[in-house]
């Protein structure tokens, strides 16, 4: 009678497996409807990751050059579309030239300032068009003034 039992044991397992399937099968049963849509998951965030890199790459590339327009302002060079030069100094084609050497007061950006980098093109875009206001009201502070607070001269109080 051991085969019989062992036969009797494993048919008990079987059907302990059966009903542990049909359970987990009870559960999935409200995914069937959006399984189609489950299985293109993977490649959609695929291309948002990819996206998302581009556009951080694309924000690094514009974050630089800001703070290189910010250095060759303060050291009062001309960027290279005010003067015409595509090949110069400011220029960006200067990379054809060979290496660029780094500028003296070329430095990254302060810790809570890279931590609220923008998450699209379009936000980068207008903190661009915002750097570019700022730096068209601080051009407007007089050349004497230089280095004292441009915010309270723009008000039009004493510093």
């Amino acid at each position: 009678m051991g085969s019989g039992d062992s036969m009797k044991e494993l048919i008990e397992k079987l059907a302990a497996k059966t009903d542990d399937l049909k359970t987990s099968l009870d559960k999935l049963a409200p995914l069937a409807s959006v399984a189609e849509q489950l299985a293109t998951l993977p490649s959609k965030v695929v291309a948002l990751q990819s996206s998302a890199f581009e556009n951080q790459e694309q924000v690094r590339a514009l974050n630089l050059a800001i703070l290189r327009a910010e250095n060759t302002q303060r050291e009062g060079r001309p960027h290279a579309e005010d003067n015409g030069d595509t090949t110069g100094e400011g220029s960006i084609n200067r990379a054809r030239q060979g290496p660029v050497p780094p500028l003296e007061n070329d430095r990254q950006p302060p810790r809570d300032v890279a931590l609220r980098q923008p998450a699209t093109l379009d936000d980068a875009i207008m903190l661009a068009h915002a750097y570019e206001q700022r730096m068209s009201l601080e051009s407007a502070v007089p050349a004497g003034s230089r280095g004292k607070d441009h915010r309270v001269m723009l008000q039009g109080q004493p510093p």
